[in-house]
Order: structure tokens, then sequence, then C-alpha cells
């Protein structure tokens, strides 16, 4: 596999089980968010030797192997424990046995994953944001989402009761959304989706969103709770944090309209 060891992206790794990209490109098998990479930044194929592989250089920037720049659109045999650079950040190749990968495995999982609603972390939603606001290849729409009436099931019923909506509200997301955006619990009761898609089309299934949270209560310990979603949409502003910025705007104003509906950031 490869690791990643330095950067905004430490612990991010790729199993090495046939040929593997690594660039910016959101294609690339191990995309990394580097400005000094290139798109595709090079190649890792395998070679004759199990526990040896080729590594190609694509041309696009600079590539160290263990301190020694690889010409342009080279290619050199790398193993275990030795050090790629490429840009600024430091990637290491590492050769695991069954339980190390199942422990990589794990890891992955978690960097991916918040475990309570089974949608995409923080930390990964902000991966895929950055990336599609830097390619801007096709229309872009972020929202945000916060439950309504959270705080009145934690009062009555406890937190548990709590975890138990924001779980459902995450899973009901999930399966309206299904592949048309990308869901992400962002903490507490804040959820995310990320569409590639014109703004009408965002917010036509946002309101389907909005709408099968609204009919679908959560039991919980023979209570059912019924709760509501506000959203605040924003089309791409100059950076990720204006954009994040601007769709909590919109959020703000859906919750002090009284929940239950969505808003446009201007």
């Amino acid at each position: 596999m490869v690791v990643v060891l330095t950067g905004p992206q430490v612990g991010e790794r790729v199993f090495l089980s046939g040929p593997v990209t690594i660039g910016r490109d959101p294609g690339a098998t191990l995309r990394l968010r580097d400005p000094r990479v290139g798109m595709i930044h090079l190649r890792l194929e395998p070679s004759p030797h199990p526990e040896r592989w080729h590594l190609v250089d694509a041309g696009a920037g600079p590539t160290e192997i263990a301190g020694r720049p690889l010409v342009a659109h080279g290619r050199q045999l790398v193993g275990a424990r030795e050090e790629i650079r490429v840009g600024d950040t430091l990637l290491r190749v590492e050769l695991h046995d069954e339980v190390e990968q199942e422990f990589d495995r794990v890891v992955v999982e978690r960097l991916h994953k918040d475990e309570l609603t089974g949608l995409y972390s923080r930390r990964k939603f902000e991966e895929e944001l950055a990336a599609r606001l830097e390619l801007a290849t096709s229309p872009v729409v972020l929202a945000l989402l916060d439950i309504d009436g959270l705080k009145r099931v934690n009062d009555a019923h406890g937190h548990l009761a709590g975890a138990a909506v924001i779980a459902h509200v995450g899973r009901t997301l999930a399966r309206t959304l299904g592949s048309r955006g990308v869901a992400a619990r962002l903490g507490g009761d804040e959820l995310a989706v990320l569409f590639t898609m014109p703004l009408e089309e965002a917010i036509a299934i946002t309101e389907s969103l909005l709408e099968a949270v609204r009919f679908s209560p959560c039991v919980h310990e023979q209570y059912r709770h019924q709760v509501t979603v506000s959203a605040g949409l924003a089309t791409p502003r100059p950076d990720p944090a204006l954009t994040m910025r601007a769709a909590d705007g919109a959020l703000l104003e859906a919750k002090r309209l009284g929940g239950d509906r969505l808003v446009v950031a201007r």
C-alpha cells in the first residue's frame, strides 16, 4: 500500500492491488490536495517481483524517491519502506500482513465515514468539496442541513434518543438521495450534501430530502420522534470556506423563519 505521511491528508492510504494513479484528479486512485501535485502526477504498476512496484512519473512535476529525483516520464522500481515525494507531500510504500491489512481497512473507513450515520466524515466531505470547486468542470451546489427539534428530543428523552434521531435522519437522507449527491455528517446534528448539478435541480432534490424526513418519524424505545430539517444552499464562492459560510448563513435564515424549509444564499 501507499500511505500519506505529511500534509492535511496524513494517514490516507491506498491498496496496491493493481495499477494505481496518484494526483489531484478526482479520478485518481489516491487523490491529493496538494497544489504542487499534477492532475495525474505518477503511476504505480505491478512488477514481476511481488514486493516491488514500477513507479512511473507522468511528467506533471518533480518526483523524488528516497531523496533522489526521478526524471520526467522516468520509471523506477520501489519497494517496502521507500519514501516518495510529490510536490509537498511525502508518501511511503508499505507491505502489510493480513492482520495489518484489516487494521488499515478500519482506519480508512473511520477516516472516510461517520460512525453514527454511515455518511461521509467531515474530513472526507471537505476533501470532496475542495476538489469539485477546484476543477469547476460542472455546476456545484452545497447544501447544509440542520435537524429541527433535536434539543426537544434530548431534553425530554436523553441524548441516546437524540443520537438515534441523528442516525435515523442520516439514513433517511442517504436512502432518499441515492447517487444524486454526496452526503456527510459534519458534527452534532449538522449534515451536508454536495451536488454536481444546476441549482434548480439541487433545490428540487433538497425539497425531497426535507419531505422524506418530515414524513419519516424515528421510533426509539417505543417513542415516535417527529423532527424536521432546515437547509441552506449556496453556489460556489471563491474558496471552500466562503462557500460553506454562504450556505451556513442561508441555513441560519431557514431556522430563523421557523425551520422545515430551505433558503438559497444570495
